[in-house]
């Protein structure tokens, strides 16, 4: 006849408690990651905006863009004079 008689040699062995859920922590992480990534980028965009207005206040702004409307307005009145 063909059996054979198998036995286990060594048994294996379940834990007495379970281990604690991971799912606190699938959830947590990717929010961590999420805020540690925007949170950079959303300051930079505000501290800009904050530099903005406090050019237009300062008026450092205004007198720039006199300086580059002189620019402009001279550049014209020689390229006028140049097609005549």
């Amino acid at each position: 006849m063909m059996s054979i008689n198998l036995r286990v040699i060594d048994p294996p062995i379940y834990p007495g408690k379970p281990e604690p859920s991971k799912r606190m922590t699938l959830i947590v992480l990717p929010f961590l990651g999420i805020l540690s990534f925007s949170a950079p980028i959303a300051l930079a965009i505000v501290g800009g905006i904050l530099l903005i207005v406090k050019a237009f206040k300062d008026g450092e702004v205004l007198e720039t863009e006199k300086f580059f409307l002189l620019i402009s307005i001279s550049n014209d009145k020689k390229q006028k004079e140049d097609g005549k």
